[in-house]
């Protein structure tokens, strides 16, 4: 697994100079608040013994979802 050190304020501050808009998230949340596009549900999808299920939020953990 890579690692790498947590940037300075000032190297953030950087990389969001001249930007026109900003959004938030409720960091207690924040998964459960981001939509999943119809696709990436699909693809996020889980198989019980009950049925299929599609995820219409993000799940905890996944890093790659669009």
């Amino acid at each position: 697994m890579d690692s790498f050190p947590l940037p300075t304020l000032e190297e953030l501050l950087t990389k969001i100079t001249g930007n026109c808009f900003f959004t938030r998230t409720d960091r207690t949340s924040a998964y459960n608040q981001l939509k999943v596009t119809p696709e990436s549900a699909l693809a996020q999808a889980l198989i019980t013994p009950f049925g299929l299920y599609q995820v219409n939020v993000l799940n905890f953990g996944v890093a790659s979802a669009q």
